[in-house]
């Protein structure tokens, strides 16, 4: 008679915890739930029904509590599916992820069709940087919108960009939302469709100013500078690094001092602890104020002497005219990375040095190396010229004037003002 008496005490207690966890008091259900777990310590659902209460609680004691009743369900009725997939979540509550990571495939070799197991296993991929197992899980099963954003998201973290796009179009199809549309537009920009990914991040609020500082960049890239500018000008950086990247837009749009002064502004802000940021902004100076070049190049190459850095340092020196100085630097690069910006600059000073009979060498070597580049058979011609080499003046004068552009239009004035007088030096040699 008491076995009866207690159970009916134990369904009336589940009832009224059932009433109250539906409510949302989670805490004063909990209670009537250990009630019921202290008169039918065998039975499943009180102890499932509390861990799903303590677990609601958002308590993290509670996590501890919850693990322990539903390893005490498997352990009643392994087949009970929902209590895997519970105790996973109490175990990520407790940050024994692997435990979660272990339930959830154990629960999926049970249930090989449950989407929502593989989602958060996929969730779960994410989180350690397993794009791959990520990619994996997801492409076995048909996705929900959420499923298809895991994978857009796993795809893009595996560097597949491509299929990455291809579930966003999926995504736009079933929700054309702003979001989505800024995604595909990220990822086109990576891609190389430019006049796409602009057409996409135009759908971005003016507000978004992370998006509409990839618009900016996307213009810049299909040649619609005043539209990148108008963009550009609107966006109130948050940040540094967004800061660097708006000075590029301006320099690319030709407004180089607005670029220099957004550049200026992210080396302060960054303390000067960014060595690429200074570097760009000291190459930027080099054009307008090689002095204050010099500077930054020189606090650069005091953290870092590396072979690009050099050869910046020795660029604002050559502008600055301090060509022996130059060379030395150039000469310091070259040692470390023979690289043609460095070869260029060192003949270049040595030129200006009138060192001609060793700049002529650095330019034949520059020649072999880029046969096309136009402005090193003129700086050739010259050095030849001043050593009396006068036929391979000439010859180097005439491959100038071939493969001369419209931007050196001075130059070849130049050697057309000289090549008369050059022959008539040459007739006079041969008689």
């Amino acid at each position: 008679m008491l076995a009866f008496l207690q159970q009916d005490r134990a369904v009336e207690l589940f009832e009224r915890a059932q009433d109250l966890h539906e409510r949302g008091e989670y805490e004063r259900a909990v209670v009537l739930y250990r009630e019921v777990i202290a008169i039918l310590p065998d039975a499943v659902e009180p102890k499932y029904q509390c861990a799903a209460a303590l677990l609601a609680t958002d308590k993290a004691a509670a996590a501890q509590e919850a693990s322990m009743l539903l390893e005490q369900v498997i352990g009643l009725n392994p087949q009970m599916l929902r209590a895997y997939e519970l105790l996973a979540e109490a175990k990520l509550r407790c940050g024994d992820t692997l435990a979660a990571e272990r339930l959830l495939t154990e629960l999926l070799k049970l249930d090989p069709k449950n989407q929502a197991v593989r989602v958060r296993l996929a969730e779960l991929a994410l989180r350690s940087n397993n794009s791959t197992k990520a990619v994996e899980l997801l492409e076995q099963t048909d996705l929900d919108k959420q499923g298809l954003e895991l994978l857009a998201v796993a795809l893009e973290g595996r560097g597949d960009a491509r299929a990455a796009l291809s579930v966003y179009d999926r995504l736009i199809a079933l929700s054309p939302e702003v979001e989505y549309f800024k995604r595909r537009g990220v990822l086109r920009l990576q891609l190389g469709e430019y006049a796409l990914a602009v057409e996409d991040l135009s759908k971005a609020p003016s507000t978004d100013a992370d998006a509409a500082l990839m618009l900016a960049e996307g213009l810049i890239k299909i040649g619609r500078k005043d539209e990148a500018l108008s963009v550009a000008e609107g966006i109130r950086p948050a940040d540094a690094l967004m800061r660097a990247r708006l000075a590029e837009v301006f320099v690319a749009a030709g407004k180089i001092a607005v670029g220099i002064n957004y550049l200026e502004q992210a080396v302060t802000e960054t303390k000067q602890s960014d060595l690429e940021m200074m570097a760009r902004l000291a190459e930027l100076l080099i054009q307008t104020d090689a002095g204050r070049a010099i500077e930054y190049w020189q606090q650069v190459l005091a953290h870092e002497r590396r072979a690009d850095y050099i050869t910046g340092y020795a660029s604002a020196l050559l502008k600055s005219g301090k060509f022996a100085e130059a060379a030395a630097e150039y000469r310091q690069a070259l040692k470390l990375q023979p690289s043609y910006e460095a070869k260029a600059g060192l003949a270049l000073a040595l030129f200006k040095l009138e060192a001609f009979a060793e700049a002529a060498q650095q330019f034949l070597a520059l020649i072999e190396q880029r046969p096309t580049v136009a402005i090193n058979y003129y700086f050739l011609a010259i050095c030849f010229d001043k050593l009396g080499d006068l036929l391979r003046a000439e010859r180097a004068y005439l491959r100038f004037k071939e493969l001369a552009g419209s931007e050196y239009q001075l130059e070849v004035d130049k050697v057309n003002l000289r090549l008369p007088i050059l022959r008539r030096q040459i007739e006079k040699k041969g008689k």
